[in-house]
This record gives C-alpha cells, sequence and structure tokens, in this order.
C-alpha cells in the first residue's frame, strides 16, 4: 500500500470516529513510551499505559505469541508469524497513531500495551481482520466481543500488561490496529463500545502475499558520499556534487543496502563489489574504518553489506577522476564519480584591472589582475595560508619577472584571487610572472602579464561613446585621466581630497544612472558614468570638473539626440509625386519615338 493510500486511510478511520463522537485523540504522546524495533528483531519497548507497540520478534513455531511473560516489564516471549516491516508514516519507529506494518497474509501480528488505575480501561480493535489469544497479567484477565474485533483489560489498581494477536480476513489486502483508553469503565463495557474512548494507537498495516523483507531494493539502496569516512547510515550526500580532494588522499562514500522497506539487510552470505575506473584504489570496510585499498576492485562477504565504507584513493600525486560502480550479487547498487587534483601546473594571471601609483608597494586586499591555478586536468587548485598540500607560500616571483607581484586576495571556491605589484619611481609598462613549487618538485610558471605604473592625474578629458543617441537610450559617459607625461594615471589617486561630488560630473538631456561621490574610482585611468537620455532632441552638454586637478578647468563633452525617423510634410509628397509624373511622361515619349523610328 502506499503512502498516500495508508493516510488516506488513516484518515477515513479517524474522521469517521470523531464524527460520530466516539472518540477523542491523543494529543501528546506519553513521557516514557518506548519506539518499536525492526521486524525479525526481538522487541525492547516496555508495555506501557496509552501506548500500542508491535511484538516484533519472529515466532519460531508458526503460531503467535501472546503470553505475558515479561522481564523488565517488557514481554521478552511475545511473537508475530510473517511480520515483514514495520515503519510509521514518517518513516520512523514511534509506536503512535501514524504506525505502519506489513504482513504476510499467513501471518498474525501481536500487539501489546497497558493499563493501570489512572486510565481505568483499554481496547484493541481490528478493522479489516479478528483478534485472539488475549493474555493479561490479572487473573480475571480481558474481554473479547462476540465478533472477535475487539478485547479490552480494565485495570485493578496496578498496572496490568495484555498482549493480542491480530489476523487479516480471508482476501482482505489491508486491516487497521487502533488502541483506545477510557477512564471508569469496565473490560466488558469497553470490548462493547469504544464510545467516547480517547485514540492512543493506529497501525495500518498491509497484508502481501509474498515477502520482499530482506532482499535488496535498489529504490532503497544507495551509494552516498560520506564525510572522512564516518560511521554513517546515509540516505542522501553528505556534500551534494562531486567529491573532490587532493591526490593522493583517501575519499569515502557509505554504502547502503536495504529491502523494501527500507530495512537494513542482515545477510552475510552476500557479495558486496566495489569497482574503480583509471587506476583508482579501493576499499570496502566496516563502517567508519578508513583503510585504503591497494587495488582497482574490492570485495566484502560473510558480513552485513549494509553501511559499509566506501574508501577511494588516487594511486599517486597525479590529477586523477574514476567513477566507481557498487554491485550486490551482481545487482548495481550505485555509482559515485571521485575527482583528485593533482600538482599545480597551470597559473594564469588575468589583464591588468588598474594602474599602479609610482613608488607604492604592493598591497593586499588590492584587485590588481586575477589569478587562477589549476592542475594538469584542469581542475582548480585554491591554495591555503598554512596549507599542508597547496601551502600559498610555495608561490613565488619568477625570475623572468619585471616587477614584484603579491597574492593580495587569495582564491577559493567563492572568492576571486588577485595579485598586485610594486611599482618602481618612473611609469613603466612591465611584465608579472610568478612560479609555483608542489611538493613533488614540480614548478608551473604563470604567464607574462602585462602591468603599469604612472604618476597621479594631471589632466583628464571626457568624451560619449556614441557620436548621437536617439531618446531612451543609455549612453556611456567616459573621464580619461592622464599623468603629466601624457600617460594614462593610476588608479589609486584620492578624489576625496577635493570636494568631488554629486555636482562634479552634470549631465543635459539626460539622467546619470548614479551620480558622481568621492568614492569613485578609475579603472585603468578611466572613470565611466552611464546616463538614461531623455525624450527632447538636441544638442545638450555633459561638464565634467575634477576640482582637484588645479591644472585644468572643467571639462564639456557634447550629446546629441535626435529621433531615428523625421517627419514629411505634405510640400515633401507632392514634390516626390510631380516627380514620378515627369520621370513616367519622359518614358512615353521615348518609347513613342522609338515606335515611330521603325515605321
Amino acid at each position: 500500500m502506499s503512502t498516500k493510500t495508508m493516510k488516506q486511510r488513516i484518515a477515513l478511520v479517524a474522521v469517521s470516529a470523531l464524527t460520530a463522537g466516539v472518540l477523542s485523540v491523543a494529543s501528546t504522546p506519553v513521557a516514557n513510551a518506548a519506539d518499536n524495533v525492526a521486524a525479525g528483531t526481538a522487541q525492547t519497548a516496555a508495555t506501557t499505559e496509552g501506548v500500542l507497540n508491535i511484538a516484533t520478534l519472529a515466532s519460531t513455531t508458526g503460531s503467535p505469541v501472546t503470553t505475558n511473560t515479561v522481564v523488565s516489564n517488557v514481554p521478552t516471549v511475545a511473537a508475530s508469524v510473517g511480520l515483514v516491516n514495520v515503519s510509521s508514516l514518517l518513516g520512523d519507529l514511534v509506536a503512535g497513531t501514524t504506525q505502519t506494518a506489513v504482513m504476510l497474509n499467513t501471518g498474525s501480528l501481536v500487539v501489546y500495551s497497558a493499563t493501570n488505575t489512572s486510565l481505568t480501561a483499554s481496547a484493541v480493535t481490528v478493522s479489516g481482520g479478528t483478534l485472539s489469544g488475549g493474555a493479561a497479567t490479572s487473573a480475571t484477565g480481558g474481554a473479547l466481543n462476540a465478533s472477535r474485533t475487539s478485547y479490552a483489560v480494565a485495570g485493578t489498581g496496578s498496572v496490568e500488561m495484555f498482549a493480542v494477536a491480530v489476523t487479516p480476513d480471508a482476501g482482505a489486502t489491508s486491516m487497521t490496529v487502533a488502541l483506545y483508553t477510557k477512564a471508569s469503565t469496565t473490560a466488558a463495557s469497553m470490548a462493547a463500545s469504544q464510545s467516547g474512548a480517547t485514540l492512543a494507537g493506529l497501525i495500518t498495516v498491509t497484508i502481501t502475499t509474498s515477502s520482499v523483507a530482506g532482499a535488496m531494493s535498489t529504490a532503497k539502496s544507495g551509494v552516498y558520499y560520506s564525510a572522512a569516512g564516518a560511521a554513517e547510515t546515509l540516505t542522501e550526500d553528505a556534500t551534494s556534487g562531486t567529491w573532490k580532494d587532493k591526490s593522493p588522499t583517501s575519499q569515502f562514500a557509505n554504502v547502503r543496502i536495504r529491502d523494501a522497506f527500507g530495512t537494513a539487510l542482515a545477510s552475510t552470505s552476500g557479495l558486496l563489489q566495489a569497482t574503480a575506473t583509471n587506476g583508482a584504489l579501493v576499499a570496502l570496510n566496516t563502517s567508519g574504518t578508513t583503510t585504503a585499498g591497494t587495488a582497482s576492485t574490492a570485495f566484502r562477504t560473510g558480513a552485513t553489506p549494509d553501511a559499509a565504507t566506501l574508501v577511494v584513493k588516487a594511486p599517486s600525486f597525479a590529477a586523477l577522476t574514476t567513477t566507481v560502480t557498487v554491485t550486490y550479487n551482481g545487482v548495481t547498487v550505485g555509482t559515485k564519480s571521485f575527482t583528485f587534483t593533482g600538482p599545480i601546473s597551470n597559473i594564469t594571471i588575468g589583464s591588468a584591472a588598474r594602474i599602479g601609483a609610482l613608488s607604492q608597494a604592493a598591497t593586499s586586499a588590492v584587485k590588481g589582475a586575477t589569478i587562477s591555478f589549476a592542475d594538469a586536468a584542469g581542475n582548480t587548485i585554491y591554495p591555503t595560508s598554512g596549507g599542508s598540500y597547496y601551502p600559498t607560500s610555495a608561490l613565488l616571483v619568477s625570475a623572468t619577472s619585471d616587477r614584484t607581484p603579491i597574492l593580495s586576495i587569495t582564491p577559493t571556491s567563492s572568492v576571486t584571487g588577485y595579485i598586485d605589484w610594486n611599482c618602481g619611481s618612473s611609469a613603466s609598462k612591465d611584465n608579472a610572472v610568478m612560479t609555483y613549487t608542489n611538493l613533488n618538485g614540480s614548478v608551473a610558471t604563470s604567464n607574462a602579464a602585462s602591468v603599469s605604473c604612472a604618476d597621479n592625474p594631471k589632466t583628464y578629458e571626457a568624451s560619449f561613446d556614441k557620436a548621437s543617441y536617439q531618446p531612451g537610450d543609455v549612453a556611456t559617459l567616459t573621464v580619461t585621466f592622464k599623468d603629466s607625461k601624457g600617460n594614462l594615471a593610476n588608479d589609486t589617486y584620492d578624489w576625496s581630497s577635493g570636494n568631488w561630488s554629486a555636482s562634479s560630473v552634470s549631465v543635459g538631456g539626460g539622467t546619470l544612472a548614479v551620480a558622481s561621490a568621492t568614492t569613485d574610482t578609475s579603472a585603468l585611468g578611466k572613470a565611466t558614468y552611464r546616463l538614461l537620455v531623455g525624450s527632447n532632441e538636441g544638442v545638450f552638454n555633459a561638464v565634467v570638473n575634477v576640482d582637484v586637478l588645479t591644472s585644468q578647468s572643467a571639462v564639456i563633452a557634447p550629446l546629441t539626440v535626435k529621433a531615428g525617423t523625421t517627419s514629411v510634410t505634405n510640400a515633401d509628397v507632392l514634390k516626390s509625386i510631380v516627380a514620378l509624373i515627369a520621370s513616367i511622361n519622359k518614358q512615353i515619349q521615348a518609347l513613342q519615338a522609338l515606335i515611330l523610328k521603325k515605321k
């Protein structure tokens, strides 16, 4: 039965009873209630008033056992027949009002509970089956109604424990077993009617003609990425995405082998196997054991397969990607991809994003130019400060570098890496080159990135990116700064030392998207501003006034706005018609002359 069907059946039973005023529902679980355990396992829950537990122990005689023999209030010998699975709608083993069970149509389900003077009477009822073998601790026992669908026990002044066997009706595909409690009533009255009682426990039982318990279900089994080989019973990846680590360290996964009911397989006779591609080494260990393997195939038998730890390791320092396939008795359980990064072999420095200031040392946190690292397979590498495998200290300045660059921002999976460089006393365009020395002694050298150094701005000019715009266009105004030698100026000049503000850049014929401010910066000697062109046609001016540059007055950049189409007057139309008629007349005259000539 599907979860949806079980929910509907539970809802139908409860709503029908509530509508008829028969019962109320216990709103909170009993504080000392114990959960059920997996089918086929000896029950450990003590009999508790108001709690309906399942005897999960399998009978060895073929008949249900409802004896009241207890150890520490646990009915240790009570046993069910043909019980396949125990769970709940939430996927747990809580003994509440959402319990579920699966059993063979030839079996019997044994349930147990208790009552005392605070809950005077308790009754177990069944829909879709019959009750038998009721047993209680008192000499008087319990009461079974004539239709054998309700068994009740009343307290005798002390705890009264009881168990009852539930057998499905012939042809039934499901049955519902419930526990009701009611104060101040007798066992006979409670067995006859549960009117006014409280629903304390509910089990929806699916009846099947064959059992798939103990047989691997590919839908419930799988291989899941695991963190550091910890002892886990995962049902999803510990971390999503392809697992990645450096060579030759180990990576781990958790192997789950479960049946259709989500129960771990207990068999020790099956063969669990793992096979890796590309020469990776694998091992299948006891849960939590991280010992690496020595071959690309590993086997595990003579032990329960569920929750085995899969250990995957690269055989060398080289970059490696492997796919590991896990099978159980020849059936694929799952596949996982593992990536091992190798030594750094590629260092890429991007185009410079700024111009350095003269006589300025390389500075941390400055975004001079991007830098990234990769191994021979193209896997991105993130060096770390103090790291034992990819330490940032292994990044050095190449002997061929004109400047002295540093790693100003260390790259991570979420942060772009950058370098910065020192500058001399004169403007220059140089190359920045870095190297990385790996633990295995191999050295990677970056490309030669062009970097610049220049003096503070001395002059500036402004221009738009197009000669003219249509109303509604977005225009870009670029302010270009140059030093005293005509080089593009550096990008570290402090504009806030003057009165650079919103009024420093003003534009007619449009609206700036973001006004100028003292926090503005230039990039490669240029600052850009975007504006929305207005609806009026004409020629307007953008005025730029950098007051800290006292050697130059404000500059003006013209902004031309005109519509993409022009209007046509009646006179223009008439003129075109006259010209067309004249052209036609000429063609007629030419045709007449040709005809007369032939005659």
